[in-house]
Formats: structure tokens, sequence, C-alpha cells
């Protein structure tokens, strides 16, 4: 890959001199930029890279709530939920509210070990029944979770709202290096592969002013500064900068 080099040029991304240690990597987020900009990895993505860094998260567990109106069921019909294709029954009772439909509905589904139950763990005492599944993560907001009413006094439907989507546990990201300028200045977008400056002296866009031997910060968002609040520190400066928004170089070692 062409780079630009050379003190004079001033540029985000071109290096500073021609002593620098390098890699690569694909951008998975749009850092529309020529160069200069942090890039960051994630464990288990080789060769990948970020605008943003990752920070830790468990897994997060679906939750699907099914709404329930019953003023006075008609009595000796079927209520049933089906979670992964697992069907789950009960029959009203004359006068039922939607708190005794939950309330039956939570004890059959939670006894139901070997079906929806193995899937789910149903709670409320009122409307909404509450579905919380028990394997967190993503994969879970694929499974099917429908309801029906065969009694003309209870109305019983999925939630729209107040749900919550399961997501899988992400591992904290890690600071890669500096996107390195190339020589057509071309911006850099999702999909395309930049060069990576891990250690040498490369120019960057700062927030703030910097000076001579201070220490640079990124923060989570990729912002480069002197300012160590919600940062890490990963070089030296070594030009100053007095406008906001200027640029610097930065000697990572």
């Amino acid at each position: 890959m062409a780079i630009d080099y050379g003190y004079e040029k001033g540029a985000k991304g071109a290096l500073f001199s021609n002593f620098y240690d390098a890699d690569s990597a694909l951008m998975m987020q749009d850092p529309n930029s020529e160069g200069g900009f942090c890039v960051f990895g994630r464990a288990g993505e080789e060769g990948t890279g970020y605008t943003a860094n990752a920070s830790a998260s468990d897994a997060v567990a679906r939750v699907q709530k099914v709404e329930v109106t019953a003023s006075s069921a008609v009595g000796s019909n079927k209520v049933s939920v089906t979670v992964g294709g697992k069907k789950v029954e009960i029959t009203t009772t004359a006068s039922d509210a939607a708190a005794d439909v939950v309330g039956d509905l939570v004890t059959a589904i939670n006894a139901d070990s070997t079906g929806a139950g193995a899937i789910v763990t149903a709670s409320g005492s009122s409307s909404p029944l509450v579905l919380t599944f028990k394997t967190a993560g993503a994969a879970a907001n694929a499974i099917e979770v429908s309801a029906e009413s065969a009694d003309s006094g209870v109305t019983i439907a999925k939630a729209t709202s107040g749900n919550t989507d399961g997501a899988d546990a992400v591992t904290a990201g890690f600071f890669k290096g500096i996107a390195i300028r190339n020589a057509f200045s071309a911006v850099k977008h999702e999909g395309n592969e930049v060069a990576i400056c891990r250690k040498g002296k490369i120019w960057v866009q700062v927030s703030g002013s910097v000076s001579v031997g201070e220490t640079a910060y990124f923060t989570a968002a990729g912002v480069i500064s002197s300012s160590s609040t919600n940062g890490t520190a990963f070089g030296k400066f070594v030009t100053n900068s007095t406008a906001n928004d200027g640029l610097a170089v930065v000697e990572l070692a």
C-alpha cells in the first residue's frame, strides 16, 4: 500500500517518519475519514476493525409479554400460549378475570417442564403474562411465540411494546492502532481495508489543545485528546495543537 510520508503534509493519518510497525483491518463500521482515526478490534474477529470500542456486557435474556383482557370469561373454553411450537392450554372458568387467566397460564407453563416450560419461565399476577427465556442470547429472538383464545370473553395477544430482545454477550474490545492515510487520500468507509500504525509517529485529529510530551488518550468513541477523563492512554504527543479538532502527531510506542 502506498503511504503519505512527511511532517510537512500535516494530514490525518500521514506518517511522521518511515519507522513504523503496521497491520491492517477490514472496517466493520464507517469511519468516513481518509485516516488518522482509532481502529479497535474485537475478540474472535481476526482482521476486522471498528471505529468504536466495545464494552464488555453479559448476554441478555429475551422477555416477551402477552397481554390478556378478560372482564368476564364465558368459561369452559381453551386459552393457549405456544412457545417454539410447544403449546400450553388452560380451560377458563365462567367469570374469570385477566388475573385468573394469567395465573393459570403461569402455573401451566412452568409445570410443562419438557415443553414450553423448558424454554421460558412464566410470571405475572395480572396482565401482562411475562415470558422470560431461560437461555440468554440473540438466538431466542427467532423463537416464535403465539397466543389464542377460544373464549369470547378473553382476549390474548403478544405485546408489541415493553419487550426485551435477547442479546449475546460482548467481550471488551481492544485498541489496534491508528489508521494510515494512503497516497490518494481516499476516504475510508465500512467494507474498506485500512493499514494501521501500531508503533511509530502519525498525524491525528485531536479534541482540544495538546502539547509536546503530554500523554495521548482515546475514548471508547475514538476521540483523541490529552484528557484522561473516560480515556485510555496509548502514546505521547510530539507536536502541539492549539485548535479544537486540530492536528497533532502522536507517537505509539
